[in-house]
């Protein structure tokens, strides 16, 4: 369970690096995981929290 500030930064991270290896865009993840692309764009900016439901579509679209 993520549960520190840290580890919440550190996992936005993840998937921003993740996002830039697979060659993809904030917006592709979004639309492939039934997500509205701003919402991805505003958790990863640190300025909202998702949900692990939400997560685990996205980690395994990006292959981590």
């Amino acid at each position: 369970m993520v549960k520190s500030v840290y580890e919440k930064d550190e996992l936005r991270q993840i998937i921003r690096d993740g996002i830039k290896q697979k060659g993809t865009t904030q917006k592709e993840v979004a639309e492939h995981v039934g997500i509205h692309p701003q919402n991805l764009s505003v958790y990863l900016s640190g300025r909202s929290t998702m949900s692990v439901k939400k997560l685990k579509p996205i980690m395994e679209f990006l292959g981590l």
